[in-house]
């Protein structure tokens, strides 16, 4: 059985979601905790690209930007509208 991605409005609704809770967690002053990528071993900083050890900058690990799920959150301006 093929597993369902989902159509484009809902990847889309699903991506603005992840932009606003960014938003969100800064105006209330919080602070979105790092994840490691299970991949590369990288400490992901969502919404801080410069210090994120999976942005392609440092050595020892590759950039995760693709895979990752604040991807927009790191970079808004690449939303499609």
């Amino acid at each position: 059985m093929e597993e369902r991605i989902g159509t484009f409005d809902e990847l889309l609704h699903e991506a603005c979601k992840l932009v606003v809770l960014d938003e969100a967690a800064a105006f209330l002053g919080l602070k979105l905790e790092p994840e490691i990528d299970p991949w590369t071993g990288a400490e992901l900083k969502p919404g801080d690209p410069e210090i994120c050890q999976g942005n392609g900058k440092d050595p020892r690990f590759e950039i995760c930007c693709d895979e990752c799920d604040f991807f927009l959150a790191c970079y808004p301006d690449t939303m499609p509208w």
